[in-house]
């Protein structure tokens, strides 16, 4: 049995978006509060999460021209669910921290069976074996161009440098912030909220932000000249350094609370744009792709490496200085995108280095 595959697509992002919020909304919480997890231990669990996700994940295809108004409806269904996930995951864990990490599995697990028996795939035809070879020879040919732009660009070097940097520092600050605000600065009992409320509470502001803030901010950008875009870019790396050492150094609830919503909607509006000025620096069509692909890879890698590097900082010296360390981490984006503004946005990047320059 099948089903139509824009439903079945709204169905997994919806699904999707309502299990994880389920599950991480307050698993971190539960990770300190119950398991007591040390810092390297909590960012581990995440970086085994994105390996499983990088192994496990295989690309398909939509029609192009259908692409974008499903992925914009699916979007709106996927926070419509995830505001109601976070409700669902306070009351759960209200009763038990672990409710909302067992109900949300069996939300995932459930959405997965559905997507394994109504998933259609009308476009797959075994290959023959000549067409296999072909297919194989194009592979290599098209990664082998991405690798030598890459090598080639110092832009693209540089934005992968970043990629990692960035990865590991995401990873770090994912892991480690709700356990900042437990174990470093304590939750006020204002108006009798549980500490379980106030992190459901965080979750719903930081998505609503983005709503009001990144996503808006991010439509007028859309067009906007490469010059805007880098400059937006590098003031929005330095408010996302500056925020987060805020956010590390912080002794006050109030200070924390606005230190890591600011974090957050910031972050909302530089990962669409990052894409956006990665595609304008990349001058060669035909591999846009595959250096697509080779950015997530490096992010990924730096989740996988500098994410339990920052934990054991955190388990030495504590989570403050791990969370310093993480934002410092930045600090190559910056002095990118400083570089990128001076020679007039990624395209002056972009060109291959001369002799003597």
């Amino acid at each position: 049995m099948s089903a139509d595959p824009v439903r079945v697509w709204y169905l997994r992002t919806a699904g999707s978006a309502l299990g994880d919020t389920l599950v991480w909304t307050l698993a971190p919480v539960y990770f300190v509060t119950v398991v007591g997890m040390s810092p390297l231990q909590l960012v581990l669990v995440g970086t085994f999460m994105e390996l499983t996700i990088f192994l496990c994940e295989v690309p398909t295809g939509i029609g192009v021209e259908n692409v974008q108004p499903v992925y914009l409806r699916s979007a709106q269904f996927g926070r419509v669910c995830a505001l109601v996930a976070i409700g669902g995951s306070v009351a759960l864990g209200l009763v038990s921290l672990r409710l909302p990490v067992i109900v949300g599995g069996i939300v995932i697990g459930a959405v997965g069976v559905v997507l394994a028996s109504v998933m259609p795939e009308h476009g797959f035809r075994p290959a023959s074996r000549d067409e296999a070879e072909g297919t194989l020879r194009t592979i290599v040919g098209t990664g082998r161009a991405g690798a030598q732009l890459v090598r080639r660009t110092p832009v693209l070097l540089l934005i992968l440098a970043i990629s990692a940097f960035w990865g590991a520092w995401s990873e770090a600050y994912d892991r480690l912030g709700e356990a900042h605000m437990i174990r470093d600065i304590g939750l006020p009992s204002f108006a009798g909220l549980s500490f379980i409320v106030w992190f459901g509470i965080i979750s719903a502001a930081s998505l609503v932000l983005s709503l009001l803030v990144a996503r808006p901010a991010n439509r007028r950008l859309e067009h906007a000249p490469r010059q805007t875009i880098t400059r937006v870019l590098l003031f929005a790396n330095v408010a996302v350094l500056a925020t987060v050492v805020v956010f590390g150094l912080a002794q006050a609830f109030w200070l924390a609370l606005i230190a890591m919503l600011a974090t957050n909607t910031i972050r909302g509006l530089v990962v669409p744009l990052f894409s956006s000025w990665l595609n304008q620096s990349i001058t060669e069509s035909s591999v846009r792709a595959t250096v697509f692909s080779i950015t997530s890879q490096a992010d990924a890698i730096g989740q996988w490496t500098g994410g339990p590097a920052i934990g054991v900082v955190g388990n030495v010296f504590g989570i403050r200085a791990a969370l310093v360390l993480g934002a410092s981490l930045l600090s190559p984006a910056v002095a990118l995108y400083a570089r990128a503004v001076r020679r007039g946005g990624p395209g002056g990047l972009a060109q291959p280095v001369e002799a003597g320059a």
